[in-house]
């Protein structure tokens, strides 16, 4: 009977028990969704190293809005905020 209640507390408390196969079934679970998400974050960002590589249009969208650049003939004009009284 002792032998018995043993291996049964061993089968759901125990390194291989039942509730250590939940634990690690549960965090599968939220790995594989991980996994998921940055596999479509990698092929998004595949998709815009592809573009900055190939697209002149995505290439000139970055110098002018994050470089500030402009084209031959074009009038660069600032505009700054006044604060209100």
């Amino acid at each position: 009977m002792f032998l018995a209640c043993a291996l049964a507390m061993n089968a759901l408390i125990g390194d291989r028990g039942l509730a250590e196969t939940l634990r690690v079934r549960t965090q599968l679970q939220r790995m594989t969704v991980e996994l998921a998400k940055l596999k479509r974050e990698n092929a998004r960002l595949a998709e815009y190293a592809e573009r900055l590589a190939t697209d002149p249009h995505t290439i000139e969208g970055i110098a002018r809005g994050e470089l500030g650049l402009i084209r031959k003939g074009e009038v660069l004009v600032l505009v700054k905020d006044v604060p209100s009284r």
